[in-house]
């Protein structure tokens, strides 16, 4: 087992998956626009899809790139959404 955990040290990382997941998907722009827009973002997403956490692709008619949640993606939130139930007062 390895350090994959430490991937969500970096600033941003929770908040994108929490961002894409309560949307339901969303485009590159709106997570810029909503999270944070920064020359460390396309990073980031590259992270989260090389860990399988989300998939990006390219909207044929807009040229705008969507962000979705895998099924992988979609579990880690779900477990987050737990934890922050367990430490809500």
């Amino acid at each position: 087992m390895g350090y994959e955990l430490l991937m969500f040290e970096k600033k941003h990382m929770l908040s994108i998956l929490l961002f894409v997941h309560d949307r339901g998907g969303c485009t590159r722009m709106e997570l810029y626009n909503g999270v944070a827009n920064n020359d460390g973002m396309p990073g980031k997403l590259a992270v989260l899809e090389e860990h399988g956490l989300i998939k990006q692709s390219l909207v044929p008619i807009s040229h705008a790139m969507q962000i979705d949640l895998t099924r992988k993606g979609d579990q880690v939130v779900e477990h987050l959404k737990a934890i922050e139930g367990l430490i809500s007062v």
